[in-house]
């Protein structure tokens, strides 16, 4: 701090000049009990600053005023409670304004892509090497399925064990979009029904039944402006 507290003169009433007197000491002891005061108030005041600098760092300008107060004060452990406690950081601190010349590079971020989302899910964009993986719905056996075309890209039936019926979907299509259908009974052929949103061509029909312990693929394809599943694939006997 370099304040120098006065421990009071040579004699007992005090003068202003620290003593030297060696019969204040004995061998490793403070037998003067205003030494011994004054150079515990000294190690108080240092470990109270040092703990001060490391929670709530200030400018030197709040240290000096700290300094100066514990050196006029009496009560200095109540001053240094007090200083303390009206520097301590804020629990949830409120910012206001804008920051401003602060750069990606100063952060660390410079190969941050910092586009907004809404901005990426519009903009046109290229994969190159990346595999998309199918979001596939895995059933045993059901008498009414309602393709969730939001969340999955096929759905698989393992055992079909009766009557199928294939419902109009819910969720949004996009014009298109794909849905595959992979069918196969429990070793008894089953019925297959589809709801009128699955329209064949004059090509090649919607099955309406199973192949005996065989799968069947039924591949859809979403067209938009007439708001049907056309079929555009169809194939069985694996």
């Amino acid at each position: 701090m370099g304040k120098i507290i006065d421990l009071g003169g040579n004699g007992n009433t005090g003068g202003g000049e620290a003593t030297t007197d060696a019969s204040l000491l004995t061998t490793g002891t403070l037998a003067d009990s205003r030494l011994s005061s004054n150079i515990a108030r000294t190690t108080y005041v240092d470990q109270k600053v040092a703990e001060f600098v490391d929670s709530a760092p200030e400018t030197l300008n709040t240290l000096n005023e700290l300094a100066d107060a514990l050196g006029d004060d009496p009560n200095f452990a109540t001053t240094v409670a007090t200083q303390i406690g009206s520097k301590a950081p804020l629990a949830s601190p409120a910012f206001t304004g804008t920051v401003t010349g602060i750069t990606k590079a100063m952060v660390g971020l410079t190969n941050v892509d910092d586009t907004s989302d809404a901005t990426k899910n519009s903009a046109t964009a290229t994969l190159t090497n990346k595999r998309i993986t199918k979001r596939v719905q895995y059933l045993t056996s059901t008498a009414s399925l309602t393709p969730a075309i939001n969340n999955y890209d096929q759905i698989n039936i393992s055992a079909q064990t009766q009557g199928l019926t294939i419902n109009s979907h819910s969720g949004t299509p996009t014009d298109g979009q794909e849905l595959v259908f992979r069918i196969k009974d429990n070793g008894t052929s089953q019925t297959v029904t589809w709801n009128a949103v699955f329209r064949a061509g004059t090509n090649i029909a919607l099955p309406t039944s199973t192949t005996i312990s065989k799968t069947m693929y039924v591949q859809v394809m979403w067209h938009n402006a007439d708001a049907k599943w056309d079929l555009v694939g169809l194939t069985s006997g694996f």
